[in-house]
Formats: structure tokens, sequence, C-alpha cells
């Protein structure tokens, strides 16, 4: 692998190839609000789970907001916006199918038509219905038939219209959170039920992969992983060195090498072959935040970067060179790549434009090394509910008033507006917000 450090040059003007994609993302229960027939609704009831014991409640509004949230996306020369189809709206009640939820979907879907806006639509972003996660959810083999069913929906009432299908979205963050750390619904700390629904989520996406492209065989069907650049906390300490190597091999390695080899690799998984898992991705969907560095201990665990890194809202250390080396890492399957997710939580705007160019910058150099880099996702449209962390992280290009839900675009959604338009970066904005004066361990965001 090239090193991610080498061709920094901060004074040339960036040039993107023709026919990127430029975009950005949400999910559906972090913005529309009223979700109340998921499994997440009911866990932010329950005192503690949530940082202030906050709720989502009406969320951004974007239930009711989307066209206003999509000529946003027009006004900021965007051309892809990605959004999840959210399962417990549709079928509340197992069995039940809400048919105003399908056509409401039907009409975002038509809205991002009318704006020649691509639509990447994700069939499941960290929520269930309520009913499923009370049967065991992703933790049972027995329930993949109703996740089978719920594909089989997608693909019913959605399949002729959409052409680009992210099946899970982080699979990895989803079992981790949600089964090992407890943090996410159902709130479990098990690593046994944590390695089962890792190895049961890989059938999951071959099962959501074949019932997507069977409706649309030319739709583009791909896997939305998020990936930690892993680095030992002290490079020269073999312990540490093995350590890293250790956890890329479980969170990273366990889904690059199973959709490559279609196995459920050990240690983590059993070694069986998982039925069409091999070869089941069109296109990669690379989620990018942070650098991870990891010690020796046990058990084993990551500590964020800290030496010259500012850390984030979410406690991240946010590190642009690893976008680089993890585009290059996929880039050896031969298949397009969406940057589906890459954005930074902060208040300091001038930081999140730095970030931005910093990261764009990063793509031109990974397309240099020969990466099919073909779109990037700003995340996230909207300050929204941040999961466990609640309403105190803001991701977004436009903040939203939390009465009133006023959409609010910042200096970031004109700049990402200007770029999206140039298809490229001019020198002089780099100089702007220099990502070096934003990477200084400060007081702040």
């Amino acid at each position: 692998m090239n090193d991610p450090e080498k061709g920094r040059n901060v004074t040339t003007t960036i040039e993107i190839p023709p026919g990127f994609l430029w975009g950005t993302a949400v999910s559906a229960h972090q913005v529309e609000g009223d979700n109340i027939h998921s499994d997440w609704w009911a866990y932010e009831q329950v005192p503690g789970h949530i940082q202030r014991n906050e709720q989502s409640g009406r969320a951004c509004d974007h239930w009711n907001r989307f066209a206003e949230d999509l000529d946003l996306c027009a006004r900021m020369n965007t051309n892809a916006f990605r959004f999840s189809i959210e399962w417990s709206r549709i079928v509340p009640r197992e069995g039940v199918v809400d048919e105003a939820a399908v056509d409401h979907y039907r009409r975002v879907l038509d809205a991002c038509d009318a704006r020649g806006i691509e639509a990447f639509v994700t069939a499941h972003h960290f929520t269930v219905p309520r009913w499923f996660i009370l049967r065991g959810g992703f933790a049972e083999r027995a329930n993949l038939r109703a996740w089978e069913r719920w594909c089989e929906l997608l693909a019913d009432r959605f399949g002729a219209r959409v052409r680009w299908w992210c099946t899970l979205n982080e699979p990895a963050i989803y079992a981790m959170m949600s089964y090992l750390f407890g943090c996410f619904s159902p709130g479990e700390k098990s690593p046994r039920v944590f390695a089962r629904v890792m190895n049961i989520l890989l059938d999951a996406h071959a099962i959501a992969y074949r019932t997507l492209k069977s409706a649309n065989p030319s739709a583009r069907v791909g896997l939305v992983k998020n990936m930690p650049y892993y680095t030992p906390y002290h490079p020269s300490n073999p312990f540490d060195r093995l350590s890293a190597w250790q956890h890329d091999r479980l969170y990273n390695e366990f889904w690059l090498g199973g959709l490559r080899d279609g196995r459920a690799a050990r240690p983590l998984g059993d070694g069986r072959i998982v039925p069409g898992l091999a070869a089941s991705t069109d296109v990669w969907g690379l989620n990018s935040y942070n650098q991870s560095r990891c010690r020796w201990c046990w058990p084993i665990r990551t500590h964020n970067a800290g030496d010259g890194h500012r850390m984030t809202q979410t406690a991240w250390a946010p590190f642009p060179p690893g976008l680089r080396a993890n585009l290059a890492r996929l880039a050896k399957f031969g298949l397009p790549i969406y940057i589906t997710e890459n954005g930074i939580a902060t208040d300091d705007d001038a930081r999140r434009r730095a970030y931005i160019i910093e990261h764009l910058r990063q793509v031109r150099l990974a397309i240099d090394d020969g990466a099919d880099v073909r779109g990037y996702f700003y995340w996230s449209l909207l300050d929204n509910f941040e999961w466990e962390d609640g309403w105190g992280p803001k991701f977004g290009l436009v903040a939203v008033d939390g009465e009133t839900f006023v959409r609010m675009p910042k200096s970031s959604a004109e700049l990402y507006s200007r770029i999206a338009k140039r298809n490229g970066i001019e020198a002089e904005w780099m100089s702007a917000d220099p990502w070096d004066m934003c990477t200084m361990d400060r007081a702040g965001a």
C-alpha cells in the first residue's frame, strides 16, 4: 500500500473525474420523526439509554419536509441522495403492510427524480420493527425469513424504480454496538451473541443482494462498510501491532474476505460457506470517519488517537490519509467505490470545511493510485438525532431549529455547493481553511 501521507500538496486545484456523484446522506430514524413502531423508539423511552435522556421525537420532521430537504440538495448542486426506507413504518406489525407508508416513499423517489437526484436506498440502517426485535432480531437465524420477506417487499414495491441499493449499513457497527457494547437497541452485552449476529448478518446481506437483484438485474446493489483505520498505539511494540491486526481482522477483514471468498471466516465465524455471499456486491459503499489506535490488552479494545488530533463531538480522531488507504484496499476488488458516508461532528464550521476539503484531496490521491471512486456522500445533510449520543453531535451541513424545524444552511453547505458545481476544488478554497490548522489538540468540539 502506498504511504497515505505521500503526495501532499494543498496548493494545487483538485480535479475530479467527470460523471462523479456528489451527495449527502441521512437515515430514516434519525431525521423522519415519530418512528413509533421501531425498536429504537422503544429503546429511547428507557432512562439512561440516551445521553441526557433525549429522544428522537419528531427528529428533523423530514417525513413531512422531505421535498424541502431535497430542494436544499438541489440548491447545493448535489446529484445524489442516500436515505433509508424504514421497515417499521411499512410493516408496523408482522404481516401488515401500511400502503400509505409505501406511497410516501414513492413520493420521495418521485421528488428525487424531479430534481435530477440519484436515489441511493438503504434497506437496513440500524433500526428494525419492534415486533422483529421482540422475536430476537438478527440474533436468531430463524428470523432471516422475516428479513427475506422485507427484502421481497422492497423489491416488489420499489425494485423497478431504484437503481442503487445499499443492503446493510455498517453491519459490524450494528452488531458491536447492539450486542457487544450494549449502546444500541436492544442493549445486549454478550461476545457470544455478537459473534452470532455477525454471522447471521452475512446471510442477511446475501439474501438482500439476491432478492433485490432478481427484481431489477440492472440495479447496482452493494454493502456499506464502515472501515476504521486501525494502527498500533505504539508502532514499535509488536503486541500493539498484533492488536491492530486483530481488530482489523475481526472488524474489517471478516466482511471484506466474506464477500470475496463467500466464507464466514474463523475465529469469529464458523468457517462455513455462506450461500450466495461470494461476489455479492456490485459496488462498495465505504463509510470512513476515524483512526483507531490499538493497544494490547484483554479484552482487546481501541483508543482514540489523541496525539496531534483534535477530537470531535463523538470523540473520534479524524485521519484523512486513512480514507486514501481504505480506498486503496477496496480497489483490489476491481469494483466501483462510493464513499457513502464521511463527515465530522463539530460546531466549528471552519473545521468542517477543512475536513471536507482534505478528505476530498485524499479521494483524488486514491483515484490517482487507481481506485475507481465514483461518488462522495457527506454525512449528514442535516444535524440529526445521533443514536445513543442524542442531539449533541452536529454532523450536518444544515442546522435545524429543534422547535420550528427551520433549516439553516451553514457555510460548509455553500462550500460543498461550489465543489459539486465545480466538480473539484480550487486552490484558494484550500488555503482559506487549511486542515493543518484543525488537527491541533485544543479546546472546542
